[in-house]
C-alpha cells in the first residue's frame, strides 16, 4: 500500500511518531500516549523547558556589526553630494556654463532637494535620513557663501544673511533628527567648503562667515547639550581659518587676522563656559583634555601672528589670553560645580608661563633670581592651611625652571669672573637653608639630595669669592665651610646635616692631593696639606661619635 492509500488513522499515527522524534531531538522526553475520554476533561499540560535557540549575530558571522557595515554607504553618499556641489560651482566658473542666476539656482535647488528628501521620506529611520539632511545643509551653506564671492548676485550683507537663514534651518533640522552625526557632517562640510572652493576671498566676508559659524555651532552645542559639536567646530574653525590666512599675515593684514582669530577663540571659550553654567555640567576630565590640543594650537598661532605684528607685545597679550582662560575656570569653580578640568587648565597655564613668561619676558640678568624666588614661593604655598596647593603640572614646570637656573648659576660661578653672580647664589643658599630648617614638605625623604645641591652652590660661590686670593684661600674657605656644617650638625644632633659635610670634605681633599700638591707653590702646598689633614682628622673623630647616635 502506498503512502497515499493509508487510512486517516495510520496517517495520524505516523504524524505522532514524527512529533515524538522531533521532541526527542530537542531533548524533551516523549509524551506518553493515552486514550482520550470525552467525558473526562484533559489534564493541564506540564510546562516544558525548552532551551532558547541562539541565533548567531551578524558580528560573529562577518566580523563587523551590521550598523557599522551599512553606515559607511550614506557617508560616502554625503561625500558625493558635497563634491557635486563644489564641482557645480567650479564648473560654472571655469566653463561659463549657464547664467550666474541659473547656476546659483541649480546649486540652491540641489541643497533644498536634499533637505526636503530627508524630511519627506518618513519611512526611513530618522538617523539614516539625517545624513542626507546634513548634506543639504552643507550645500546650502556653499550656496550662501558663493552667492557673493563667486556669482556676484548679492551684496556681502545679503549673502551673510542667507548664511544666517541656513543656520536657523540647521537648528531646526538638528532638533528634528536628534542625531549628533548630523551636526558632525554639517560642521566638517561647512568648514571644508572654503578650502575646496579655492578662490582668493574677501577677508572681511570670509571672517564674517567664520564668526557666524562659530556662534551658531557653539549655540547649538549649548541648546542641545552636546559638547561634541563645539569641540569639533573649534578645531575646524581655528584650524582652517589659520590655514586660509597664514599668508595674509605677511601681507600687512596681520592685525585683522589676529582680531578675528581671537574673536573666534573668545566665542568658543565663552560657549564652553556658558554650557557648564547653563546646564550645570562642567567639563569632564576626558573632554577637558580633548580641548587641550586646540588651546595649545591657538596659543602657538596667536603668538606667531603677534610676533609678526609686535614682538614686544606678543608675550604680554598671550599671557592675557591665558589669564582669560583661568578667569573662566575660576568663575566655573565658584558656581558650585565639580570641576574636573584643573589638570588641563594648569597644563595650558604652565606652557604659556614657561614660554611667554620665563623664556620671553624675564631678562637674562633677572633669571638667576628665579631660583630663590621659586624656593620662597614653594615655602609660602605650603603655609596655606586648608587650601589647595600647586597642581602637579605647575610643580613640574617650576621644577624645570629651577633646575635650568641651578645649572646656569653653577656655570656662571665657574666660568664668569663677575662677582655679581655670587649675589643670587648667596640668596639661594640663605632661602634654601631657611626652607630646609623649617621642615619644607618637598625636602622630606630627599634631605641628602637637597643638602647636596645647596653644598654645590656654596662650594662654587666660595670658589668665586676666594679665587683672586689664590688656591690656598679657596682650600681654606672650603675647609672652614665643611667644619661649620659638621659642627652645626653635631651640636644639633642632626646626623644627616653633619654627614652631608662629607661632600665638601671630599672636594677639599681631592683638590689638596691632586691640584695643590702638584701645582701650588711650596708654601701654599705645605699649608694646604697640613690644614686638610687637621680638618680630616677632627672630622673623623666627630663622625665616630655621630655613628653611635641611635636617633637623628
Amino acid at each position: 500500500m502506498s503512502k497515499f492509500e493509508k487510512t486517516p488513522e495510520e496517517r495520524i499515527d505516523d504524524l505522532e511518531k514524527k512529533m515524538d522524534y522531533i521532541i526527542e531531538i530537542l531533548g524533551v522526553n516523549s509524551l506518553k500516549k493515552s486514550k482520550i475520554d470525552p467525558d473526562i476533561p484533559p489534564p493541564l499540560p506540564q510546562s516544558v523547558l525548552i532551551p532558547e535557540a541562539k541565533i548567531p549575530s551578524q558580528e560573529s558571522l562577518s566580523g563587523e556589526t551590521e550598523e557599522g557595515h551599512y553606515n559607511l554607504l550614506p557617508i560616502l553618499a554625503v561625500i558625493c553630494f558635497f563634491l557635486a556641489a563644489i564641482f557645480i560651482v567650479k564648473l560654472t566658473i571655469e566653463s561659463g556654463w549657464m547664467t550666474p542666476v541659473r547656476q546659483w539656482g541649480l546649486l540652491s535647488f540641489f541643497g533644498i532637494a536634499l533637505v526636503g528628501f530627508g524630511l519627506a521620506v518618513e519611512k526611513i529611520s530618522s538617523e539614516y535620513r539625517s545624513y542626507i539632511g546634513a548634506a543639504g545643509v552643507v550645500v546650502l551653506y556653499i550656496a550662501a557663501y558663493s552667492s557673493f564671492l563667486y556669482f556676484g548676485l548679492f551684496d556681502p550683507i545679503i549673502s551673510i544673511s542667507l548664511g544666517a537663514l541656513v543656520s536657523l534651518l540647521c537648528f531646526y533640522l538638528f532638533k528634528y533628527f536628534k542625531s549628533e552625526l548630523f551636526v558632525v557632517i554639517c560642521v566638517v562640510g561647512t568648514y571644508i567648503s572654503p578650502v575646496l572652493l579655492g578662490k582668493e576671498t574677501d577677508f572681511i566676508y570670509l571672517s564674517a562667515f567664520f564668526l557666524l559659524w562659530a556662534a551658531v555651532f557653539s549655540r547649538l552645542g549649548i541648546y542641545f547639550k552636546t559638547r561634541t559639536l563645539s569641540l569639533l567646530a573649534s578645531y575646524m574653525g581655528l584650524g582652517i581659518f589659520t590655514f586660509l590666512n597664514i599668508e595674509a599675515a605677511h601681507s600687512g593684514d596681520v592685525l585683522d587676522v589676529i582680531v578675528v582669530h581671537s574673536m573666534q577663540f573668545i566665542i568658543y571659550a565663552g560657549g564652553v563656559y556658558y554650557y557648564s553654567i547653563k546646564n550645570a555640567s562642567p567639563l569632564s576630565k576626558e573632554m577637558a583634555m580633548a580641548y587641550l590640543p586646540i588651546l595649545l594650537f591657538f596659543y602657538g598661532t596667536l603668538y606667531y601672528f603677534l610676533n609678526i605684528l609686535n614682538p614686544l607685545l606678543a608675550p604680554w597679550i598671550s599671557l592675557g589670553f591665558a589669564a582669560f582662560i583661568y578667569f573662566l575656570y575660576w568663575r566655573a569653580s565658584k558656581a558650585n560645580l565639580k570641576i574636573e578640568s584643573t589638570e588641563m587648565v594648569h597644563t595650558f597655564l604652565s606652557v604659556v608661563i614657561f614660554h611667554s613668561g620665563y623664556i620671553q619676558l624675564v631678562p637674562a640678568e633677572g633669571k638667576p633670581w628665579l631660583l630663590p624666588v621659586i624656593i620662597l614661593g614653594l615655602y609660602l604655598s605650603e603655609q596655606r592651611e586648608n587650601k589647595p596647593g600647586l597642581s602637579a603640572v605647575l610643580k613640574i614646570m617650576f621644577f624645570i625652571v629651577g633646575l635650568l637656573e641651578f645649572f646656569k648659576l653653577c656655570f656662571n660661578l665657574i666660568a664668569d669672573a663677575n662677582l655679581l653672580n655670587v649675589v643670587p647664589a648667596l640668596f639661594t643658599i640663605a632661602i634654601g637653608s631657611f626652607y630646609y630648617f623649617k621642615g619644607g614638605r618637598q625636602v622630606k625623604n630627599k634631605e641628602e639630595l637637597f643638602l647636596s645641591l645647596l653644598h654645590i652652590i656654596s662650594i662654587l660661590s666660595l670658589y668665586r669669592i676666594a679665587y683672586d686670593y689664590g688656591t690656598l684661600a679657596v682650600s681654606v674657605a672650603w675647609g672652614l665651610y665643611s667644619v661649620i656644617i659638621l659642627v652645626l650638625g653635631y651640636f644639633n644632633r642632626h646626623a644627616i646635616l653633619a654627614k652631608s659635610s662629607l661632600i665638601v670634605l671630599m672636594v677639599t681633599t681631592i683638590k689638596a692631593l691632586i691640584y695643590d700638591a702638584s701645582q701650588a707653590s711650596s708654601g701654599s702646598r705645605i699649608g694646604t696639606l697640613i690644614l686638610t689633614g687637621i680638618i680630616l682628622y677632627g672630622a673623623g673623630y666627630l663622625f665616630q661619635k655621630i655613628n653611635k647616635w641611635k636617633t637623628v
